[in-house]
């Protein structure tokens, strides 16, 4: 087999090291689209960084 295991995620430690800005500009209160055109980073991946505020 080829890729990621099936269900597989990273953990949570792994996400806050890795998307420090995103979670700071999300948790100043800033939308999803906002921290999207600021950092370049997907509106879906900005909505799994949402849960770990």
């Amino acid at each position: 087999m080829v890729g990621r295991t099936k269900g597989y995620r990273k953990p949570k430690e792994n996400y806050v090291k890795e998307y420090q800005y995103e979670l700071r500009l999300l948790a100043s209160g800033l939308s999803l689209k906002i921290v999207s055109k600021i950092t370049g980073r997907s509106v879906n991946t900005l909505r799994k960084l949402k849960q770990y505020i």
